[in-house]
């Protein structure tokens, strides 16, 4: 899987078996929230076009399914693409970035 971000100052290399893409213009969080609050300021992060990832792990069932419904709304008016990566893992992009898998 690659990141993909529409910037012409986006650099990519390889070490190893890692693929690694530097974006300037692309900020990206990794949050693996613990409660519902904490899935509040995962939406702020969305709004303010952050790239996030979030690991729902930690949550119980029920609040996993209520934080990816909220961080789906979130996510709808901002045009910000969703793509699961495991059960509990999913990656939000702004409409800037894309993902491709191999």
């Amino acid at each position: 899987m690659q990141l993909g971000f529409h910037d012409d100052r986006m650099e990519e290399e390889t070490q190893g078996s890692l693929h690694v893409v530097s974006a300037p213009g692309l900020t990206m969080a990794i949050r693996s929230p613990k409660r519902l609050e904490d899935v509040v300021r995962c939406g702020d992060i969305l709004l303010s076009g952050a790239a996030l990832l979030v690991d729902y792990e930690n949550l119980p069932e029920q609040e996993r399914i209520r934080a990816m419904d909220y961080l789906s709304g979130v996510a709808y008016p901002v045009d910000a693409t969703e793509t699961e990566l495991l059960p509990t893992v999913i990656l939000y992009l702004p409409v800037r970035a894309t993902v491709v898998r191999e």
